[in-house]
C-alpha cells in the first residue's frame, strides 16, 4: 500500500503530516511525500491508494487544496484524509452557521446580513452587549465583543464600505483597537500602491484577502469562564475544558486547558458523535458554550493543536466508555484512514 501526504519547505512543526508519515512507516506503508500545489501532483499520486493534506489557514492553501483534494476523491477515486464532507465548511464560519441550521442543533443565536439596511435596523432593535466575528479566523483572531449602538454601526459601516484585510491584531478584542488595526490596513495599501507605481517592491502581508459586504454578530454569552472542546477521530471523543484568556471573554487559544474527564458534559460528548456520524466527518474539534443550564454549539474545525489531544488522559467511544489510552491525534488519523482504503478494496 501506498500513501501520498502533502510536503513543503514551510509547513509549521505541528503539521500533522510530520507524525502521519512516522505512523504509516511504522506500519510498513509505503509514503509518497509530495507537494500537490505541483502541476504535476495528478500524475505523481495516480498509483496511491490514499493521499492526504493538512491544510490551514493559510489562504493560498485555503484556495487551492479543496479544489485538488475534490478532484482527487471525486474523480480520481482516491480516499483522502480528510474528505470533502469533513474540509468543506473549514474556517468559514457562514457556512457552518447554515449547516447548524439544517442539523438544527443547539446553537449560539447567530444573525448574518449581506445587506446594510437590514443589518442597521437590527442593531437599532438589539441588545447589547454583542459579538462580531469575521467570518474567517482562529484563535479568537477577528472577534470582538459590540457594547452598545454606536460600536455596533461603526463596525456595520468599516464592513460594507470599506472591507477589513485579515488577520486583525490576535489581541483585538475593543471597538477601538478594531478601527486602529483597519487604520494600520490602509496605510499599507497607501504604500503598495505607491511603491508598486515606481516598480519597486513592497510586499502586502501573505493572508490579504479582503472581508466585505457581511457582518457576522452572536448573542454574547455572560457569565462562561471557559468554553468545553470536543475532539472526535472516528469513534473516539476527546475533551478539555479551555479557561478564558486573562481579562477577556475569549477562550480559543488561551491555552489554559483542563483534561479532568469528570467535568465534560455527556451531552457535548454525545451530540458530538451525532454530528461526525450524520455528516460523515472524518475528524472534528466542536466548541461549545453554557447557557441557561444547557449546552450551545459555537464552531467546529477539523484542524487543531495536536499536542491539546495527546494532553488527554484518555478517550470515549461512542457507547460512552471510557478508554484510559493517551494518544496522538495523527495515530488515530492513521488507523481510521487505513481502515476506510482497507474496506473500499
Amino acid at each position: 500500500m501506498k500513501i501520498a501526504v502533502h510536503f513543503n519547505d514551510n509547513m509549521r512543526l505541528d503539521n500533522f503530516a510530520f507524525r502521519w508519515e512516522e505512523e504509516l512507516k511504522k506500519r510498513n506503508i509505503i509514503v509518497q511525500k509530495v507537494n500537490l500545489k505541483s502541476y504535476k501532483a495528478l500524475n505523481l499520486i495516480k498509483d496511491c491508494d490514499g493521499v492526504m493534506w493538512h491544510w490551514t489557514h493559510n489562504p493560498n492553501d485555503k484556495q487551492i487544496a479543496p479544489k485538488i483534494l475534490y478532484i482527487i476523491e471525486k474523480y480520481l477515486k482516491i480516499p483522502t484524509y480528510p474528505n470533502h464532507d469533513t474540509y468543506w465548511h473549514y474556517d468559514d464560519k457562514i457556512a457552518q452557521y447554515f449547516l447548524f441550521e439544517y442539523a438544527q442543533i443547539k446553537k449560539i443565536p447567530t444573525w448574518i446580513f449581506w445587506n446594510y439596511h437590514e443589518a442597521v435596523e437590527f442593531l437599532k432593535n438589539s441588545s447589547y452587549p454583542l459579538v462580531f466575528k469575521l467570518s474567517i479566523g482562529a484563535s479568537s483572531e477577528n472577534v470582538i465583543k459590540i457594547n452598545n449602538l454606536r460600536e455596533g454601526l461603526k463596525i456595520t459601516n468599516i464592513l460594507f464600505k470599506r472591507g477589513v484585510f485579515p488577520p486583525l491584531n490576535k489581541d483585538l478584542k475593543t471597538v477601538k483597537t478594531f478601527v486602529k488595526s483597519i487604520q494600520k490596513t490602509f496605510v499599507t495599501i497607501l504604500k503598495f500602491t505607491y511603491f508598486s507605481f515606481f516598480n519597486l517592491h513592497y510586499y502586502l502581508p501573505k493572508n490579504f484577502i479582503p472581508q466585505k459586504n457581511y457582518v457576522y454578530f452572536q448573542k454574547f454569552i455572560d457569565n462562561n469562564p471557559y468554553d468545553i472542546r470536543i475532539w472526535i477521530i472516528g469513534n473516539r471523543a476527546f475533551g478539555g475544558i479551555r479557561y478564558n484568556r486573562h481579562n477577556d471573554f475569549r477562550a480559543s487559544g488561551s491555552g489554559f486547558l483542563d483534561y479532568s474527564p469528570e467535568n465534560i458534559p455527556v451531552d457535548a460528548i454525545k451530540t458530538s458523535f451525532r454530528l461526525s456520524n450524520k455528516f460523515n466527518f472524518q475528524t472534528m474539534s466542536y466548541d461549545y458554550l453554557y447557557y441557561n443550564n444547557d449546552i450551545l454549539l459555537n464552531e467546529i474545525s477539523y484542524c487543531y493543536v495536536n499536542s491539546a489531544v495527546k494532553n488527554c488522559p484518555g478517550y470515549w467511544d461512542e457507547n460512552l466508555k471510557w478508554h484510559n489510552v493517551s494518544m496522538w491525534p495523527e495515530e488515530a488519523h492513521i488507523i481510521d484512514f487505513l481502515n476506510i482504503i482497507k474496506e473500499i478494496k
